[in-house]
This record gives C-alpha cells, sequence and structure tokens, in this order.
C-alpha cells in the first residue's frame, strides 16, 4: 500500500473503513498520519451527508457505479465542518475489493469565490451609486428630464419583461432609462427650458445628446449596453433617427424598446413649451409609425400595456 500512501487519498475495504490514507488527507481532518487507519469513514462525514456517502461507496463496490464523483460536508476530528470533493473507483489488490478515492479540499475554493462575489457586489454598488449621481444631477439641472428618465426606464423595463428579455436585460433597461437623457447635460439650460418651440440651431445642439451621452457613459463598466443603448434611443427603423441616422438591425434591441417609451411619456407629459398630449395621442403617434420608425413588437406591447393590462407610469 505504500505506493497509494503517497499520493493525496485514502483507502477503504468492503467494510467501509479505512485501510490507509495520507498524511495531507489526514491532516485536512484534523488527525496525525496514520491516526484514521481502521477508522470508520463515517468518521469523517458530517452524519446529515452520510447516508448519501455510504450509497456511493455501496455502489462503488457493487460495480454500480464504477466512479463516483460527489461533494460533502466533511467532519474534522474538532467537529468544525468543510466541503470537500471526491472522486473514487473501486479496484481489486492482492485478493481484495477496496475504494480508492482522491480529494480537493474546496475551502480555498469557495472562500475565493465568495471574495470575488463580494468585489463583484462592490463595483456592482459602485456603478449604481454612479449612475444614481447621474441621474440625480440631471434631475437637478432640468426636473423635466429627472423624471421623464425615470418614468421611461420603468417602461421600458416593463416592455422588456413582456417581449421575454431575462431580468438582467430588463434590469439594464431600467438603469439606462433613468440616464438614457445624461447627454442633455451639454445643452444649455435656457435652450431645455425654453417655453417655445426651438430653432433650428437649437434644436440642432439638442440632437448632440445622445452622442454626448455615449462619451459619459461609455467607460463605465456595467453588465449593460447602456451608453450604446442611450447613443441610439433617437435612432429609427428607416434611417430618419438621429445622431448616427442608422436602420433596422443595426438598433439594438434595447435601444428600441427604450424608443418607444421615450416618445410616449414625451407626449404625454408636460413640457416647458406645452401642455401634455395625454397617453392616447402617445400609443397613436407609435401605431402610425410601427414597422416604419418604431419596432412593431415592441409598439404591440407597449399599446396592450395601457389599453388591456392598466399600466401607468410611476407615481414621482
Amino acid at each position: 500500500m505504500n505506493d497509494l500512501s503517497r499520493q493525496r487519498l485514502c483507502v477503504l475495504d468492503e467494510t467501509m473503513h479505512f485501510v490507509t490514507a495520507d498524511p495531507a488527507y489526514c491532516r485536512m481532518f484534523g488527525y496525525e498520519p496514520g491516526e484514521l487507519d481502521g477508522m470508520a469513514a463515517e468518521a469523517v462525514v458530517a452524519p446529515e451527508d452520510w447516508p448519501r456517502v455510504r450509497e456511493h461507496i455501496r455502489r462503488r463496490f457493487s460495480g454500480e457505479e464504477p466512479v463516483s464523483r460527489y461533494v460533502f460536508r466533511g467532519r474534522r476530528k474538532d467537529g468544525s465542518r468543510f466541503y470537500i470533493s471526491n472522486v473514487a473507483t473501486a479496484v481489486t489488490r492482492d485478493g481484495n475489493r477496496l475504494s480508492v478515492s482522491v480529494f480537493e479540499d474546496l475551502s480555498v475554493r469557495i472562500r475565493e469565490e465568495h471574495e470575488i462575489c463580494a468585489r463583484e457586489e462592490l463595483h456592482e454598488q459602485v456603478m449604481r451609486s454612479a449612475i444614481h449621481a447621474m441621474a440625480l444631477m440631471s434631475s437637478m439641472r432640468d426636473p423635466y428630464t429627472g423624471r421623464h428618465e425615470g418614468r421611461v426606464g420603468d417602461l421600458a423595463a416593463v416592455i422588456g419583461s413582456v417581449l421575454g428579455m431575462s431580468k438582467q436585460q430588463c434590469e439594464g433597461l431600467k438603469v439606462c432609462g433613468t440616464v438614457h437623457d445624461i447627454g442633455k447635460i451639454s445643452v444649455p439650460a435656457e435652450i431645455l427650458a425654453k417655453p417655445s418651440i426651438l430653432t433650428e440651431p437649437e434644436f440642432a445642439i439638442v440632437k448632440e445628446h445622445p452622442s454626448r451621452g455615449y462619451q459619459i457613459l461609455k467607460n463605465l463598466q456595467v453588465p449593460w449596453p447602456i451608453a450604446i443603448t442611450a447613443h441610439q434611443h433617437h435612432e429609427r427603423l428607416d434611417g430618419s433617427g438621429y445622431p448616427l441616422g442608422i436602420r433596422g438591425e443595426e438598433i439594438i434591441p434595447e435601444s428600441r424598446i427604450l424608443a418607444v417609451a421615450d416618445i410616449v411619456e414625451a407626449m404625454s407629459s408636460h413640457r416647458p413649451y406645452r401642455p401634455g398630449l395625454g397617453i392616447d395621442a402617445a400609443l397613436m403617434e407609435i401605431t402610425v409609425h410601427a414597422g416604419t420608425k418604431f419596432d412593431a413588437k415592441v409598439v404591440d406591447v407597449c399599446v396592450e400595456l395601457f389599453t388591456k393590462k392598466n399600466y401607468v407610469f410611476p407615481v414621482d
């Protein structure tokens, strides 16, 4: 057995007792080298996991399970628990049936995964704080824009959910909605709050805000395409949108959804230069241009939400 004991493994007999266990195995369980020899395997397994482990061992010796791979909670000599993975097979040696197991202590791996998750969670919190700060900054500069963005994000997320998008994608839509007009911080306040129709030069300045927003958002390390979505939210399927003039499949799904939510919220709400036109007018606008300017499936879902599902914008 010396050739086996030099490896990181243990050997059991058919009575489920240790024949030998290598020093590393013993130390992992808090025992001195050789101390486990002759001891029942049950001693190093958490009681609640022993029935399952025992069944694997039985199946190994019977030939029902030629190679066993499983994870169980080990029990150290001091009673503490830890997770261990096991790969084992049954062999015949000098006429005796033995089970040879190679192990891996998962404690370090689990701790590293927890640390990675903690770092990712912290990173996400920082990014969310940054996004929240951007949204707050936009709202403080122009209350109309801030209110508009939050409502657009809510509607876009609901539309995405109905269309079968994942929970993460819908969350991304909501987040993007809250900052999709962040580029308007580059637009002079007197233009944003102008109580009359904009002149062509003034509107040309406003039309730059998706590109400005893209420049602000592109370096945020978030799991959603918020920079691209913001950049494209004024694009139209027929190429008549701005600032890129792209069309059809060049526009990502998130931007198609945001485009519809954006126009519906904007038309139905009050603006400095006009009173709100109402939901009916907004739904008529997207319906008339469904399949040309706006994605027809997105339009259908949006109309149904308001007319059949009783959707209402969140209260400020």
